[in-house]
């Protein structure tokens, strides 16, 4: 795509406040606050990113897709620099007790570090529900979002691991629902989805 048509696409989704992909832009309510947006719209341009790999949230978080870690595969970089990787879904519904089986939060830890990877913490779901949601650690929610869910392509219906433990108890872990956007703890041998994470 070149930048001649990328500008004049980006005039369009600014114009109409709106992106196929990620929803509303920053459209400015008044004559002031154009300069603003289109500082956005140059930065944009100059990054050399197609407008196609960047996903805006509801807060206005943007999410670029980010193909520098291959083994995460379908990855978005978050504001700070982490990048999501996508959902690996292991579910079980026989729960073996071993450390390796997958969908526990043992296997899920030692997936993502093979492949140059590792699990997001706690705070790091905690940050990703505010960016996603209405700005609050526990404040993401699809019905907040509505169709921002697919920030993340298919974040709203699954639970995911997370690195960190219970202090209290090493064997139990803390995940993310993204279906309720809360972060709960729940026992390390226990079945579930999860994303690796890199950068940062």
């Amino acid at each position: 795509m070149s930048k001649r048509y990328l500008s004049v696409l980006i005039f369009g989704l600014l114009a109409t406040g709106f992106s196929a992909h990620a929803g509303p832009l920053p459209v400015g309510s008044n004559i002031q606050e154009c300069p603003a947006v289109t500082a956005e719209a140059g930065a944009i341009l100059q990054s050399g990113i197609e407008v196609e790999s960047i996903r805006k949230s509801h807060t206005g978080a943007i999410f670029t897709r980010d193909t520098s870690v291959p083994a995460l595969g379908e990855a978005y970089r978050d504001p700070s620099g982490l990048i999501w990787g996508g959902i690996v879904t292991v579910r079980d519904d026989e729960n073996k007790m071993s450390q390796y089986y997958p969908g526990t939060q043992y296997f899920a830890d030692n997936y993502c570090k093979n492949r140059g990877a590792r699990l997001p913490t706690k705070t790091e779901f905690e940050k990703l529900a505010k960016y996603l949601g209405d700005g609050t650690p526990q404040g993401y929610s699809p019905f907040i979002a509505g169709t921002y869910t697919d920030i993340l392509p298919g974040l709203f219906s699954h639970s995911f691991w997370s690195s960190s433990l219970n202090p209290f108890k090493a064997y139990e872990a803390y995940y993310f629902s993204g279906y309720g956007g809360f972060v709960d703890i729940d026992g390390r041998y226990d079945n579930g989805d999860f994303m690796c994470v890199a950068g940062r």
